[in-house]
């Protein structure tokens, strides 16, 4: 049996560092062009929005790669890091080339969070007893 509580921990927690690090850069973005003055409920706001939108755009994709991975006991982080920074690399369809490659590190960051949490033990099956 796949345990599905560990690979849907694992996609979440790699939306909400992705998440988290997409809201920095947003908001160093704006903050070049106007003055600074961002409260707690602003940055809920955008960060709730952009993990909804990293959801969007990333459960297709994260789907297709665990299934595979784990068919094929793929444990290895750089393949996550690899794919995750191709799907952020891919966000420049919606925004401005200039983030490309923030969007790829943020997505290789949450590729290797995902492989923490639940592609390190990729392929692996828990016993019928347990």
């Amino acid at each position: 049996m796949i345990p599905f509580k560990r690979i849907i921990l694992g996609y979440l927690a790699s939306v909400v560092v992705a998440a988290s690090l997409l809201t920095l850069v947003f908001f160093q973005i704006v903050s070049a062009y106007s003055v600074p003055r961002h409260g707690l409920f602003e940055i809920a706001q955008v960060w709730v929005v952009l993990g909804f939108w990293t959801i969007v755009i990333s459960l297709l994709p994260a789907t297709i790669l665990i299934y595979f991975a784990e068919g094929k006991g793929w444990r290895d982080v750089f393949v996550y890091a690899a794919v995750g920074a191709g799907l952020g690399a891919l966000v420049r369809l919606w925004f401005d080339n200039q983030i490309m490659l923030e969007c790829a590190i943020i997505g290789a960051v949450a590729g290797c969070v995902y492989w923490f949490v639940a592609g390190r033990f990729a392929g692996l099956r828990t016993s019928a007893s347990a």
